[in-house]
């Protein structure tokens, strides 16, 4: 597909948008140390990451991540005058684009489309498509809410609640793409909640004023975001995303904790 050189649009979407807030914590820290040259060439590289989420490939998806996670980097980094520069700046990009971008007009009218003047037809839309599969999956965990119909249970159950329907009702798939019904359909709510405190662990260790922890607390926040829309944490490039980024950068904080609780004198530099 053209503009995709990273799997699938949906992928992309989601790194780009970690790339996006990465770029944007290192010109922070780079303005910070008077390095203006360096953190110059960091904005300007995401607002490239930036044009291509609204022209080459548009995702719903990372059209909703990107606000929530440049408010909380401006709310955790800025000032009040610099955080209302940005909110200005990322406003007036998107009214730019909207009557440039047919990709992004595409995406969210046939979002608003399938909300407000639903049709049948024969072809159900990814956004129909995901509505009915969260209105079964709430009717499948209702049925095993505790402990859940146990790991590899998912296409199973939708096809049974699929069976003898035609249409919308007679939709199955393995992937009822949100990460909370992927997890209680198996595990109950018992294991939704296993889910949510380990985001909620993760977003406390990260919530610390280092770049490595900036980066981890956004590829922390987009997770759970993508997570309402897509099961995340079980596809393969989004999961190792997640992997990835929590165990580097965390594994990074953690040393940098141990290291400045160390004496002065038993520290190592280098």
């Amino acid at each position: 597909m053209i503009g995709v050189p990273v799997k699938d649009y949906i992928s992309q979407n989601a790194i780009f948008t970690l790339c996006i807030i990465g770029l944007a914590e290192g010109a922070f820290f780079a303005w910070q140390k008077g390095n203006r040259h360096c953190a110059l060439a960091f904005v300007l590289l995401a607002i490239a990451f930036f044009a291509n989420i609204l022209y080459a490939t548009v995702s719903r998806t990372a059209l909703l991540a990107l606000p929530i996670l440049l408010f909380l980097f401006a709310f955790r980094r800025l000032g009040w005058k610099s955080a209302a520069a940005l909110a200005m700046a990322t406003m007036i990009s998107l009214a730019m684009a909207w009557p440039t971008s047919a990709p992004l007009r595409q995406r969210v009218t046939e979002l608003f489309d399938v909300i407000l003047n639903h049709q049948p037809r024969a072809i159900f839309s990814p956004a129909e498509q995901r509505i009915e599969f969260w209105r079964k999956s709430l009717v499948i965990v209702a049925e095993a809410p505790v402990f859940g119909h146990g790991t590899g249970s998912i296409r199973q159950q939708f096809e049974l609640l699929a069976a003898g329907h035609t249409g919308m009702a007679g939709l199955a798939s393995g992937n009822p793409h949100n990460q909370v019904f992927a997890t209680a359909i198996q595990l109950g709510l018992v294991g939704a909640v296993l889910l949510f405190a380990m985001w909620i662990a993760h977003l406390l260790l990260f919530f610390a004023p280092s770049l490595p922890a900036g980066i981890a607390f956004a590829v922390v926040v987009q997770n759970i975001i993508s997570s309402q829309f897509n099961s995340s944490l079980f596809d393969f490039t989004p999961g190792w995303v997640y992997v990835l980024g929590v165990g580097v950068l965390g594994g990074m904080i953690v040393r940098d904790s141990v290291h400045n609780q160390k004496p002065p004198h038993e520290r190592r530099t280098g």
